[in-house]
């Protein structure tokens, strides 16, 4: 069966749109966050993902692997690579930069903090990275 409506080329919008970022919180409120919240709990969640680690995330996440038993200077030089090229996938996220290690009694750890430049404006994250028992 054919459509006997007409329709004008026109009437389609085709364009790049930015997916909406309004999502549930990690938090046990049951509470939805939107936009700025969203990204935050989205960035430590990529960041938090061994990439290649479980199937269904295969291409999500930071490798982190690799990076145990490297020296901590090495790894910290690393880690701020992937983290700018891991969180630079997001379309919402323009650039990350300001990265500082910071102190942690963890041993076996890295403690990074840096700023991240969004369509929201600014956002300030600091990710500890262990480096024993993964």
């Amino acid at each position: 069966m054919i459509p006997k409506e007409e329709f004008q080329l026109e009437d389609i919008k085709i364009g790049e749109e930015i997916s909406s970022s309004k999502t549930y919180s990690l938090e046990s409120t049951g509470k939805k966050i939107d936009e700025r919240e969203a990204l935050r709990q989205s960035i430590h969640k990529e960041l938090m993902t061994e990439q290649g680690r479980y199937f269904i995330y295969e291409a999500y996440g930071i490798a982190t692997a690799d990076l145990i038993g490297k020296e901590k200077d090495y790894a910290y030089h690393e880690l701020c690579r992937r983290i700018a090229e891991c969180l630079s996938a997001d379309e919402r996220i323009l650039k990350v930069t300001g990265f500082q290690k910071e102190e942690t009694t963890q041993k076996e750890a890295l403690a990074v903090s840096f700023l991240v430049e969004s369509i929201y404006g600014e956002i300030k994250g600091k990710e500890v990275f262990r480096f024993a028992g993964q």
